[in-house]
C-alpha cells in the first residue's frame, strides 16, 4: 500500500486531500494497494480515496485481492503506516504470514 499525490489542488471522487507523510497535505492523493508475484511483477491492484486513514485499507485490500485471484494465504508485506494493533490482530486472526517494516528504537 502506498500513497500517490498529484501536483494539483482539484479534488474528485478518488483524489482527495488528506494526511501526507511527505508534507503534501494540500495535494489530492489516493492509496494504491499492489499485489506482486514471487518475481516482483505486478499481478493486481486496488485504489482507495486519499482522505481515509491508511491503516483502514489493509484488510479490505487483502480480502478483495485474494478473492479476485483465488489466493490461499499470501504473505503480507507492509510499511509502518499499516502497523496498527488492529491490523496485526486481523492478520494473525486469519493466519496470514506478514512482514511489516518498523523503526527500531535504540536503547
Amino acid at each position: 500500500m502506498t500513497t500517490l499525490y498529484f501536483e494539483a489542488i482539484d479534488e474528485d471522487d478518488l483524489r482527495k486531500a488528506g494526511f501526507s507523510k511527505d508534507g503534501k497535505h494540500q495535494n489530492p492523493k489516493f492509496f494504491l494497494g499492489l499485489l506482486v508475484g514471487l518475481g516482483g511483477y505486478a499481478i493486481g491492484y486496488d485504489i482507495f480515496e486519499g482522505n481515509i486513514y491508511e491503516g483502514h485499507t489493509l484488510t479490505p485490500f487483502i480480502e478483495k485481492i485474494t478473492g479476485k485471484f483465488n489466493l490461499g494465504k499470501p504473505i503480507i508485506v507492509a510499511d509502518s503506516g499499516l502497523l496498527s494493533k488492529n491490523n496485526i490482530l486481523a492478520l494473525e486472526e486469519k493466519n496470514y504470514g506478514y512482514i511489516i517494516g518498523a523503526r527500531l528504537i535504540k536503547k
